[in-house]
């Protein structure tokens, strides 16, 4: 039988950089980024120049918003997290303990689960309104199926 042996051409130039490639890299990106919003190339309103974010950031903290908002999102995450997790914990130890709730759910749960959950934000927005509740359901629902399906699995694989 005939042994091939990969031989490693790179020279130790090309195998290791230093720590400082990457700050420049993302330096002259920043920079880029500037000078492409200071020349109109791009609208402020689609691509806002990093300095000019840097400034609004400034005046957000300065102004108390930027807590007063990070606490709101904070209040939808941890409330759709605790309702999907829950809601899925239960619906993946019902289907993974009882034959006939395993029958009845398991394919619903399969047919819903391949759907993009943020694409049905729009319908939540219109049944459920632009409110808390439908972020809050759309948060929920991203956390239900993987909370169910590992529930049920680990239900199913459990072996006691």
């Amino acid at each position: 039988m005939n042994e091939f042996k990969v031989t490693d051409k790179m020279r130790s130039w090309q195998k290791t950089y230093p720590v400082w490639v990457s700050g420049v890299s993302v330096a002259v990106l920043l920079v880029i980024w500037e000078v492409i919003c200071r020349s109109g190339v791009v609208s402020a309103l689609f691509l806002p120049s990093p300095t000019g974010i840097l400034s609004a950031l400034v005046d957000m903290l300065a102004g108390g918003e930027i807590a007063t908002s990070l606490a709101a999102s904070l209040y939808r995450i941890v409330l759709g997290f605790v309702l999907g997790s829950v809601i899925g914990l239960a619906v993946g130890l019902f289907t993974g303990t009882s034959a006939l709730i395993d029958r009845i759910g398991t394919p619903i749960v399969n047919a819903l689960y391949p759907i993009p959950k943020i694409a049905l934000l729009p319908l939540f927005i219109l049944w459920l309104g632009i409110g808390e509740l439908s972020k809050v359901t759309i948060i929920a629902l991203g956390v239900f199926f993987p909370v169910a399906m590992n529930t049920y699995s680990g239900v199913k694989n459990n072996e006691v």
